[in-house]
């Protein structure tokens, strides 16, 4: 008989391999291998809630690049800047549009609130 590892039954019992086709051992070590695996879920679940709420670094949980609030709120500050820069360039091509305007069909103030 040859185990997955491709080695004789025999040999792999001697390396210590329980996984073989009808020992007695391998029930056991099903259910040692599954209870092993739960608690290593549990403990990665535990790291994502961690990483996913920030309460490690980025370069210790290995979510380098990952948006921060610390990261989100320097660019909502920069947009702030650029908006505001936007909005006094193109206040300043309304004024001159209106200025032309009014100076091209010769309004007064009584025409505006009128």
């Amino acid at each position: 008989m040859v185990t997955k590892f491709g080695l004789p039954s025999e040999a792999a019992n001697r390396a210590g391999d329980s996984i073989t086709d009808s020992t007695s051992a391998a029930p056991r070590d099903t259910e040692a291998l599954a209870r092993q695996l739960r608690e290593v879920d549990v403990v990665l679940t535990q790291i994502r809630e961690a990483q996913r709420f920030h309460f490690m670094p980025a370069h210790v949980a290995g979510t380098d690049g990952c948006r921060t609030f610390e990261t989100v709120s320097a660019e909502i500050g920069q947009l702030r800047e650029q908006a505001e820069h936007l909005r006094r360039k193109e206040a300043a091509s309304v004024v001159e549009w209106i200025r032309s305007s009014i100076a091209l069909y010769g309004l007064t103030p009584e025409d505006l609130l009128a």
